[in-house]
């Protein structure tokens, strides 16, 4: 009966964190039901425009696109456009009662999706992510990037995300003294000298964390698949409010048993992602 339906849309926004939480629910939804068919449909719209880094990582799976990012969504709606989304919301929740188009935000939504749902329309992040899925993610990145890390035993990885979040109104990134004092406390504790900073704004990122006062600290400019690669074998990880950060600390915990630091703030966002949070990462800014 499966093959007859249409396939079940699983559509995602953002950049590549969120496309891997849009991979990690088709993962799930595939051993509930074996059969049926699935499709990813990446959206480039949001705050800012979106690349579809995914696909690489997964090719077994069917990819769709949707090119409806607008530099200005600002402008105000028609009384007939605001009619025909008045529509839309009403058959939105018709569909959702219906369990044809769900969410799927977290593990209690995720068990109302049924072999029937034809779409989802969700973040997924709060969902537990499985083991099995980590070692799925670990094995694509090997093979996909070519030149692996190395020699970063000794090393700190930092990843500091700010490109956007430097010009956002609704974002900011999070304030450099909270990554500093986790940094030295990091530093002290491991007894730690080299550190490599991963940025989409790698210039900036040194000047900001200069103050670290380390003669061993670099920002080498890497794509998204390249940071994670690094950031998870260096001897410890310490992220910033981003979703490739939580990936990272995801996989190290996870895969390779190694301990992070992400902001405390953001622990709702990423405390699914991990077996046992306390024993692999760390909150800060911490107490003591």
């Amino acid at each position: 009966m499966l093959k007859f339906l249409p396939p079940l849309k699983i559509h995602a926004w953002g950049g590549l964190g969120s496309q891997l939480f849009a991979v990690s629910i088709a993962n799930d939804l595939l051993k509930r039901f074996p059969g049926r068919r699935m499709r990813i449909v990446l959206h480039t719209g949001g705050v800012t425009h979106r690349f579809p880094e995914v696909v690489s990582l997964f090719p077994r799976y069917k990819f769709g696109y949707t090119d409806d990012y607008r530099l200005d969504n600002s402008s105000q709606l028609s009384s007939r456009r605001q009619f025909s989304g008045q529509v839309r919301n009403f058959l939105r929740n018709v569909s959702r009662i219906l369990s044809l188009v769900e969410t799927a935000n977290n593990d209690f939504e995720f068990k109302r999706v049924k072999f029937w749902t034809l779409s989802l329309r969700g973040h997924y992040s709060y969902r537990t992510i499985p083991v099995d899925f980590y070692f799925q993610l670990d094995r694509s990145i090997k093979e996909v990037v070519a030149n692996h890390s190395t020699g970063l035993s000794d090393t700190c990885a930092i990843h500091y995300r700010l490109g956007d979040l430097l010009t956002l109104q609704e974002k900011k990134p999070l304030p450099v003294t909270l990554i500093i004092q986790e940094l030295n406390k990091v530093k002290k504790e491991y007894h730690l000298e080299n550190f490599q900073i991963f940025s989409d704004s790698p210039n900036i990122a040194l000047e900001r964390l200069s103050s670290l006062g380390s003669k061993l600290l670099s920002a080498p400019s890497k794509n998204s698949l390249e940071v994670i690669d690094n950031s998870v074998h260096a001897k410890y990880f310490v992220g910033t409010s981003s979703k490739i950060s939580f990936w990272i600390a995801g996989l190290r915990a996870s895969v390779h048993g190694l301990p992070s630091s992400l902001p405390i703030g953001n622990q709702r966002e990423y405390e699914g992602l991990f077996v046992e949070v306390n024993k692999f990462v760390k909150g800060y800014p911490r107490n003591n």
